[in-house]
Order: structure tokens, then sequence, then C-alpha cells
């Protein structure tokens, strides 16, 4: 072989290395997050965003009035026969 091809064999066992490793990387973080090792980011994510509804305070006067505007209203008497 000559000088480039050589060079093209380690240029391309380069990148198939480089991207192998990043497989094994990957193997490795879904088999830890399997096995409860460590959690998902999504997971940590969705956690965090539940925590932050959860203290979200609501005026419980303005959301009893908005119900008693709404319900309150004069109904229609259905007369049964």
């Amino acid at each position: 072989m000559t000088k480039e091809e050589e060079e093209e064999v380690r240029r391309e066992q380069n990148i198939k290395e480089e991207a192998f490793s990043k497989l094994r990387a990957r193997e490795e973080e879904l088999k830890q997050i399997k096995e409860s090792q460590i959690k998902a980011k999504r997971t940590e994510r969705m956690e965090k965003k539940k925590k932050e509804k959860k203290e979200v305070h609501i005026n419980s006067d303005a959301f009893i009035n908005y119900f008693k505007i709404y319900y309150d209203k004069d109904r229609p008497q259905v007369c049964w026969f």
C-alpha cells in the first residue's frame, strides 16, 4: 500500500474507533439508567417542573368567586310530566 492509502486506512480506523467509543459510552449510560444507578436527564427535568408547579399558589377567593359567577346563574326549570 502507498502512504496515502495507509493514511486513509488510519483515518477511517480513527473515525470508527471514535464512533464505537461513543456507542460504548451510551450503552454504559443506558445500563446505569436501567439499573437505577443514575437518573435519565429528561426524568430530572420533569421532576423539577413538577416541583415548580406545586409551588404555584392559587388565590382561593378569586377561584371561588369565578365559580359563583359561572354556577350561580338562573337555570331554566324543567317540567316533568
